[in-house]
């Protein structure tokens, strides 16, 4: 998840340890971020980084290149140097596979028996994708005819805020625990979850109140799907995501235990 932490909360930490352990891991993450891998362009997923080169420059977040060129495109995002992919670039889009999503719908909150599992292994720029269409396609929505007649469809939670969610748990992932990414839909709630860590005593809530300075874990893998459009600029996801479902009156929580982070959002015809 974001960790855009103001310096009056950083100080107001109990142990200074948790500050070093994040700007640690920030630095540790950038180092991995930016080493080359052993591939070159021959791995990349063509259709997935055109689409996003696209959705870039529909939404004015990126230049129009004079003739499209994919290496000079991920040059330019820092994704590409020396003739090889970076470990940000590969996990972002190329065609191996390295990303691993879980998802599936239970039928209790025992989460014993499910329907509709599916396990897709893709990279990072597909699974954002596939994961905010899974979401929509299976959460409860109601039909809404307005003053001038025109019927509005609502989803029973705010989609701009589950996409919100669901880049920032692939963008703040730990990848080189080897974790799976996982959603899952119970009749009362959408759990969406990453493998990873938040400092101690600091949380989403804590984040969305403070106007902050950012710590991603993963910055560079961020800042490319911010791009796109896929979620917000300078840190203030959170800010949006618990404004959206305080105007929409779904509930939400967090929770961070055992190497994961998760973010739950309820579900209002249901709950």
């Amino acid at each position: 998840m974001n960790l855009g932490i103001e310096s009056d909360t950083l100080r107001s930490l109990t142990a200074g340890d948790d500050l070093l352990r994040v700007e640690a891991d920030a630095d540790t993450s950038a180092l991995w971020e930016n080493s080359l891998t052993q591939y070159g362009s021959e791995v990349l997923d063509g259709v997935a980084l055109e689409n996003f080169y696209r959705r870039s420059v529909s939404c004015g977040r990126l230049d129009k290149m004079p003739v499209y060129d994919p290496e000079k495109l991920l040059t330019d995002l820092g994704l590409f140097r020396e003739g090889y992919i970076t470990n940000a670039g590969f996990f972002l889009f190329s065609n191996r596979r390295p990303a691993v999503l879980k998802m599936a719908v239970f039928m209790t909150e025992l989460r014993i028996t499910s329907t509709d599992p599916r396990k897709l292994e893709d990279n990072v720029y597909n699974l954002v994708k596939s994961g905010i269409s899974y979401i929509k396609e299976l959460v409860n929505w109601k039909v809404e005819f307005g003053d001038d007649g025109v019927r509005r469809d609502i989803p029973e939670i705010p989609v701009e805020a589950v996409r919100e969610i669901v880049v920032n748990s692939f963008a703040h992932a730990d990848y080189r625990a080897n974790g799976e990414n996982e959603i899952s839909i119970t009749p009362t709630r959408v759990e969406i979850r990453n493998p990873g860590t938040f400092p101690t005593g600091l949380s989403p809530e804590i984040f969305a109140r403070h106007k902050s300075r950012s710590l991603p874990r993963n910055r560079v893998i961020l800042n490319t799907l911010c791009l796109c459009g896929y979620a917000e600029m300078s840190g203030s996801g959170f800010r949006k995501v618990f404004d959206l479902c305080a105007r929409s009156g779904t509930r939400t929580g967090s929770s961070c235990g055992s190497g994961n982070v998760s973010f739950t959002f309820s579900r209002i015809s249901r709950a």
